[in-house]
């Protein structure tokens, strides 16, 4: 099935030792998730846990230091991974794999015991193939010397429950965070090394870090404040060793310095002032202006902005009038004066409290007469396959229509699986149509996306003189009915199992996925989701958790969900009072409300919130019926109708799946539906279900959910199409939907 080359994608193995023979490849095996390749040299089993070895590297040295490496442990005997596919390592040695503890782990190499740890540590060292001046540090890790690219740390090898052993037999969360850290019970071995020594110059003495607003391995973003006057600036910094064959990351944060500077003397205000740049050690650091407002996504996100809500409707539309035709002034503006912005996205503008557009993070910005473009870095989330074939004004235009797209909804991540764009705007003018959005915005939208032109001057004359009441209507073409829906959804999951396809799997919890009781717990809260009996070993767990109050340490809001699934799900009618208690608990610490809504905040204190089954407002709602089911009282009634309230017209949210999706929402209100007996929410959950077919995607002829990532397709039940199948199967019992 061609189609499914989006699940094997970066996968497959080309990168390998040179001089690789067929007895090498008898001591040859490879992770499940198909990202190492590991050479079982050693005779000795492996460790349960001990020091290793990293081995990082760049773009233009890696084959010879895996050449090196290999034959070196092949030599001595010594068992090593390393990552096996070039596009996997090329995110990794540009920061982007998403995972800075991973980061520069290049190759990882396994000493049988602490001297020979040692011994082969020193001998790396001491070999020249494996000098170099440019290399990634390894986060987790301390260095070795003064050694670019060797490092290592202590933490768990053979063992593969995420834990290390005391010599008292007390088991230890094995640490992976960012930062060196050593189980109290091992000493340093290497205890004066390159870093030791180090003293900064700017840092804590000049600009105080008061809050990190973006973190990659390459780089990070900081809010900072000058220790002499108390001014607040934003300090972004460059990390050595990073980036590809066209530019370091360093290169790109300089050019940024010099963009912001020329932009300045070219009397362009929309961007952050210049105000200092500086190195710490090998790592580059540029402090400029902080810009007040929201980016893209939070401006979407604002609880002020609601196209559907008669009160908030007109001020809406002015806001985002006003918005987006300072978004398109600005770029033409920009285009007018020869210049290439480049990476056109959510996460780079700003909208201050006056509904102004700034833009910020622009190294790729290009003064197009005087400086030729060297390597294109855009978001994939703003750009379609199509895009590199356009002139550099008309790829701003693109995605600049796609930026517009994200103001309103996430269909843009779409663009992560289907590049072609279709089903990033067919999901966009249905949302339009669900949410009576003007069709202006729709028709600039069109235009951008598939027409060509350089100016957007008629664009924006088009906007200045429009017609704001008239609303998109959605046409319906190629639409599936529910019950066509369910099956073309089924039919994928079989045939997906005759072709022995499988699926990626993902964590739906990755915050805390390595917690074994709440692993636990989840477990069980999907077979309460899904009607299925739980042993009373899982029970026992369960009741001695919520005994020794347990839960109260957690802050999150989807843990409590999860804990107070199962617990009102199995306990028994004398726990009420404990239930209660619970509930009341998880209101006062997670409940807001505005205007007549009800929110809960995802992490006690932060002020975001979510709709979904696994960490928001359905879950809440399903905890409340639960209880309602169980203990037959009106006690949580007014709760359960505010709830209600807050969710029956988020008919499309950014993604499909049941527990961070439309999916789950639904089965929420089924559930409300069924257990109250009040079908008046059955029109609203039947335009939910038709949506449903908004977040698949056609594979070869089978329909498939796209997951929460937007990369992949999925067939699971949290986030996939077993989730939609039952939610379909729940509506059809309910008598909700008519097939």
């Amino acid at each position: 099935m061609v189609g499914f080359e989006v699940q094997k994608q970066g996968k497959y193995v080309n990168i390998l030792p040179d001089r690789v023979n067929n007895s090498d490849l008898e001591v040859l095996t490879r992770d499940e998730k198909h990202v190492f390749l590991q050479f079982n040299f050693s005779d000795r089993k492996l460790p349960m846990q001990g020091f290793k070895i990293h081995i990082s590297a760049n773009l233009s040295n890696y084959q010879v230091v895996l050449n090196t490496v290999f034959s070196f442990c092949k030599v001595n005997s010594i068992t090593f991974k390393y990552i096996c596919n070039s596009t996997l390592l090329e995110k990794n040695i540009r920061g982007s794999d998403g995972d800075p503890t991973f980061s520069g782990k290049f190759i990882t190499i396994y000493p049988a015991t602490f001297n020979l740890f040692k011994t082969y540590i020193d001998m790396l060292y001491n070999i020249q193939e494996l000098k170099t001046d440019s290399s990634i540090f390894v986060m987790t890790d301390r260095r070795y010397k003064d050694s670019n690219n060797i490092f290592y740390r202590y933490g768990a090898i053979s063992r593969k429950d995420g834990y290390i052993v005391s010599p008292k037999g007390n088991k230890i969360r094995d640490s992976r965070k960012i930062g060196y850290q050593l189980p109290s019970f091992i000493n340093e071995p290497f205890p004066n090394n390159y870093d030791d020594n180090l003293k900064g110059r700017y840092i804590f003495k000049k600009y105080i870090p008061k809050n990190s607003l973006n973190f990659k391995p390459s780089g990070s973003v900081f809010e900072v404040t000058n220790k002499y006057n108390n001014n607040v600036f934003i300090m972004k910094n460059a990390k050595v060793g990073f980036g590809d064959e066209s530019y370091s990351v360093i290169d790109l944060l300089k050019k940024e310095k010099n963009n912001l500077i020329n932009l300045r003397k070219a009397n362009i205000d929309c961007i952050p002032k210049y105000i200092d740049d500086f190195y710490e050690d090998k790592d580059y650091f540029l402090i400029e202006t902080k810009i007040d407002g929201e980016n893209g996504d939070d401006f979407r996100a604002s609880i002020k902005n609601n196209f559907k809500d008669g009160m908030l409707r007109k001020k809406t539309i002015q806001r985002y009038k006003f918005v987006v035709l300072d978004l398109m002034q600005k770029i033409e503006m920009f285009h007018k004066n020869n210049i290439y912005v480049g990476d056109i996205s959510g996460r780079n503008i700003i909208i201050d409290k006056n509904n102004k557009v700034f833009f910020v993070d622009l190294p790729q910005l290009t003064f197009l007469n005087k400086e030729n473009i060297k390597s294109r870095y855009r978001s994939k989330d703003f750009s379609d396959k199509e895009i590199n074939f356009l002139s550099e004004i008309e790829q701003d235009n693109r995605q600049l229509g796609y930026l517009l797209i994200a103001l309103f909804c996430r269909s843009n991540m779409f663009l992560l699986l289907d590049g072609s764009g279709k089903t990033t705007f067919n999901f966009f003018s249905k949302y339009a149509s669900e949410c009576k959005v003007p069709s202006i915005f729709v028709d600039i939208v069109y235009q951008l996306l598939f027409d060509r032109f350089t100016s957007l001057q008629k664009l924006i004359n088009k906007l200045k003189e429009a017609d704001f009441s008239r609303c998109q209507e959605y046409e319906l073409t190629d639409l599936f009915n529910i019950r066509k829906l369910k099956e073309k959804l089924l039919k994928s999951i079989i045939c997906a199992k005759i072709e022995h396809i499988k699926f990626e799997n993902k964590e739906i919890y990755p915050r805390n996925y390595k917690d074994e009781v709440l692993s636990d717990f989840r477990k069980l809260q999907e077979k309460i989701y899904l009607n299925k009996s739980i042993t009373s070993t899982k029970n026992l767990k369960l009741f001695q958790y919520v005994d020794r109050n347990a839960y109260q340490k957690l802050n999150y809001l989807e843990d409590w969900i999860t804990i107070l699934t199962c617990y009102i799900s199995e306990c028994k009618l004398d726990d009420k009072n404990k239930v209660d208690l619970m509930l009341r608990e998880i209101f006062d610490r997670f409940k807001k409300n505005a205007g007549t809504k009800i929110y809960f905040e995802l992490e006690q204190g932060i002020t975001k919130f979510s709709p979904y089954l696994a960490n928001g407002t359905a879950g809440i709602l399903v905890l409340l019926l639960l209880y309602k089911r169980k203990f037959h009282t009106s006690l949580w009634d007014k709760e359960i109708k505010e709830c209600v309230s807050s969710i029956k017209d988020i008919s499309m949210p950014k993604s499909g799946g049941m527990y961070y999706g439309l999916a789950g929402i639904i089965y929420s209100l089924i559930m409300y539906t069924t257990v109250y007996k009040d079908k008046s929410f059955s029109s609203a959950i039947r335009t939910m279900l038709n949506n449903l077919q908004f977040y698949t995607i056609n594979i070869d002829n089978t329909l498939f959910l796209i997951d929460g990532t937007f990369h992949n397709v999925n067939v699971s039940f949290p986030d996939g199409n077993l989730g939609l199948i039952n939610v379909i199967k729940m509506a059809e019992e309910a008598k909700i939907c008519f097939l």
